[in-house]
């Protein structure tokens, strides 16, 4: 239950503060090691296990304490936007230096990933950590040679699969939100 309120809550946020522009997957990403750079989560969106294309996504950071109470509006950071390629990948980055103080605690960042397609949202909560030579982990005992985040998501089963910097790998069920024909996630 308080998964889909926090769902409830994010795709609220996103659909009263939505900016950014749009950038298209890169066409090769290092998954591990310490060429991931600013890489903070990675993954794949597909259909019944097709490749998605031109799928939009980008992530929103979740202040660490800021006295927000039930019913206040969230002050959430957010990512840019970026589309998936022909195979459905996507990565999305943030330089650490980028991230105000308030959004990040320790090394640790809550993050929503947010999904549109086909007139439809989906969002996922997680943490990233800042480990060694500040990279972006799963937690904070991965190493610099582990991989990044992957989260991926398949609109037609309806699952979202994470694959943590260990190899765990965890499926979910995931929630699509049919979306107004006005909405526009930038």
């Amino acid at each position: 239950m308080r998964r889909i309120e926090t769902a409830i809550v994010g795709l609220l946020v996103v659909l009263s503060a939505c900016t950014g522009s749009t950038e298209s997957a890169p066409k090769t990403v290092a998954t591990a090691g310490s060429g991931t750079g600013d890489v903070m989560v990675r993954g794949v969106i597909t259909r019944n296990a097709e490749p998605v294309r031109d799928a939009e996504l980008w992530f929103d950071l979740w202040p660490t304490d800021d006295g927000t109470r039930a019913g206040d509006v969230v002050d959430t950071w957010g990512s840019k936007h970026v589309t998936t390629d022909h195979d459905g990948r996507f990565a999305l980055r943030m330089d650490p230096d980028d991230v105000k103080s308030k959004y990040i605690d320790g090394n640790a960042v809550n993050f929503d990933l947010n999904l549109f397609h086909d007139k439809k949202m989906a969002s996922w909560g997680s943490t990233a950590w800042l480990v060694q030579d500040r990279v972006w982990r799963s937690d904070e005992y991965a190493r610099v040679a582990d991989p990044t985040l992957s989260i991926s998501m398949d609109v037609g089963t309806f699952t979202v699969t994470l694959v943590d910097s260990h190899g765990e790998r965890e499926t979910n069920e995931l929630t699509m939100v049919p979306m107004p024909a006005r909405f526009d996630p930038k």
